[in-house]
């Protein structure tokens, strides 16, 4: 507008002076005023020239005006996405909040059942080992009769052969008397010597007697003694039996509780993962919240933009 105003001003300006020329009467201020004419002239032609370069620098410049506003607009909808993302993300975590929540109350209603489990089964197991240890002292005691028992049977079985020697060392010399006694009668000896056998034979006879006794005696006490050995073996073996199924009751006891453990265990790994989940999305969406900041600080560099900006969001 300023160009075309000048312009008209120039051609306002020839026309006077082509008027002022017809109404002059001297050719030297006509030579004059043609050469100023010229001046004008040239100057427009120079002013038409510069005129073009600079429609020429505003086409560039609105060509470059439209990449500049394709350009925000395709940051925008950058920057949107981000932002749907951004939304998308925090109803995730939301979500993963409330379910992590949930986890940690069922986790500790968990934790305190299995306690009072651990310590129910502790009470239960205290109480088995009070009625074990009367069960192992009895098992002791009877392991202990049993002990002397064998003892007592074994010096019985020793008397029991000594008498079994003895008796047989009787045997032999009433039978030496026996024939000592047959050859006095053979050879007619003194009816003193004969009373003397015969008083010695009697007191060998009832000495064999007295060992006949004793010898059955100890086969009673012998027979008593494995009868009582017999019963304590069969006590001890229901001891041990009892044993055995209070240990199996144990056994069980810990399986329970180490499966118990195990399951434990497995939902604080599970909980730790979710606690691991919930890291990666928060590092996710610091990351998004980084990003978003930094392109709103480019995108704020974008109307600025000319061909002589030295800005660093030229390259961008």
């Amino acid at each position: 507008m300023k160009l075309t105003n000048e312009n008209k001003q120039y051609e306002e300006k020839i026309k006077e002076t082509e008027n002022f020329i017809k109404e002059s009467e001297t050719d030297e201020i006509l030579a004059t005023d043609r050469n100023k004419i010229k001046l004008i002239r040239n100057e427009l032609i120079r002013t038409e020239a510069d005129l073009d370069d600079i429609k020429y620098n505003v086409r560039d410049a609105e060509v470059i005006v439209n990449n500049m506003k394709q350009c925000l607009e395709d940051r925008q909808d950058l920057v949107n996405h981000y932002k749907f993302k951004c939304n998308h993300v925090k109803e995730l975590l939301k979500d993963q909040d409330e379910s992590i929540s949930t986890m940690k109350i069922q986790f500790e209603q968990l934790i305190e059942k299995l306690n009072k489990e651990f310590d129910d089964m502790k009470k239960n197991i205290s109480e088995e080992l009070r009625q074990l240890i009367p069960v192992i002292n009895e098992l002791k005691l009877t392991q202990k009769r049993l002990d002397t028992s064998e003892t007592l049977l074994c010096l019985a079985r020793s008397k029991y052969e000594n008498m079994k020697k003895e008796l047989s060392d009787l045997k032999s010399q009433i039978e030496t008397l026996f024939e000592e006694l047959n050859y006095a009668k053979k050879n007619e000896l003194s009816e003193e010597h004969c009373a003397n056998v015969n008083k010695q034979v009697a007191l060998w006879e009832n000495d064999t007697e007295v060992h006949i006794n004793q010898r059955n005696d100890l086969k009673e006490t012998i027979q008593k003694l494995k009868h009582d050995i017999k019963k304590a073996n069969l006590n001890v073996k229901e001891k041990q039996k009892e044993l055995c199924q209070l240990k199996m009751v144990e056994k069980d006891l810990r399986e329970n509780l180490t499966e118990q453990f195990q399951q434990q265990a497995t939902n604080l790994a599970k909980c730790r993962g979710i606690g691991s989940t919930e890291a990666y999305l928060m590092r996710q969406t610091q990351n998004l919240e980084t990003e978003r900041k930094s392109l709103n600080m480019k995108l704020a560099c974008l109307p600025q933009r000319n061909p002589y900006c030295t800005h660093p969001c030229k390259t961008f």
